[in-house]
């Protein structure tokens, strides 16, 4: 990991603002509480994600727990 950055609340918008800003990565982590998970899954967070950046590898970390890959796929450099 290089680096780490807090964004919008809503995962989704923190993700897209990064892109509109125009940086790129290998893979992106969402982080959450327990508390947290369980209200992003019932929004679909995680689905809402990977279709708004489909060629994006998501991980998703609760806290307490392991670190989970929940797409295999990786971005492209340049895309």
């Amino acid at each position: 990991m290089v680096g780490a950055r807090v964004g919008d609340a809503d995962p989704v918008v923190a993700v897209g603002d990064e892109f509109l800003a125009g940086r790129r990565y290998d893979a992106v982590i969402v982080a959450a509480s327990p508390t947290e998970r369980a209200r992003w899954s019932k929004s679909d967070v995680i689905g809402r994600l990977r279709r708004a950046s489909p060629n994006l590898r998501l991980l998703e970390l609760a806290f307490g727990g392991e670190l989970q890959s929940v797409s295999d796929r990786i971005e492209q450099p340049g895309a």
